[in-house]
């Protein structure tokens, strides 16, 4: 077999039609798959989200397992990122994934699959593929200080008082301290932040409340 010859540049604009391929449960991919050269003269896919219905279609589901597989069909570019350049939409969208909306969505999820810390959603994020690698990047109500998965927190500052009160905390010092607050786990330590219904009153843990509120 004579070996190629690379002393000149293909014509990378140059396209054709690829023969017919079968196709089985991808509407994203026509019956006729247009093609073009790449710099060695090779046919790759000449519409991005083709590649990376094809992709998906041999069981690639990330950036490493791409590089990994991706020579078992000869059509896919060995670096969409330079082959598309500007076309390529980012490894996520290229491969079909998809994302929970918003950090609240995440949390919950991350809790049905056991996570109940931020180190454990570092460490398990991979049982769900929903669940994104930094969300610190993409959520606008992301906090890791609120992440829900330490601790069951009281939904309302109502409830939050009434149990203040169960475990024995009658005074804002009380509620301050740690010691006091911690005898239930789930009265959060600084619940201005948190809460629409937060009032801090002078009599907040009084079972009596007539004076006015704290200035």
């Amino acid at each position: 077999m004579p070996k190629e010859s690379f002393t000149q540049q293909p014509n990378i604009e140059n396209k054709k039609i690829a023969p017919p391929i079968e196709i089985q449960n991808e509407d994203e991919l026509s019956e006729k798959i247009e093609t073009r050269k790449d710099y060695f003269g090779k046919e790759r896919y000449t519409n991005v989200f083709d590649a990376g219905s094809a992709a998906r279609k041999i069981g690639i589901t990330s950036q490493t397992s791409y590089v990994l597989f991706y020579k078992e069909d000869p059509l896919l570019p060995a670096s969409p990122e330079s082959f598309y350049r500007e076309k390529f939409p980012g490894w996520n969208v290229f491969l079909g994934k998809s994302f929970y909306e918003t950090w609240a969505e995440s949390v919950e999820a991350a809790k049905r699959i056991g996570i109940k810390t931020w180190d454990d959603y570092k460490k398990l994020k991979h049982l769900d593929l929903k669940l994104r690698t930094n969300p610190y990047k993409y959520y606008k109500d992301f906090s890791s200080k609120d992440f829900l998965l330490k601790k069951d927190f009281y939904e309302t500052w109502a409830e939050s008082v009434e149990a203040a009160k169960r475990v024995g905390i009658k005074t804002w010092d009380d509620y301050r301290d740690p010691l006091c607050r911690n005898k239930d786990k789930r009265l959060r330590s600084n619940p201005e932040q948190y809460y629409k219904d937060f009032i801090r009153a002078k009599n907040t843990f009084s079972n009596k409340r007539r004076d006015s509120l704290e200035e």
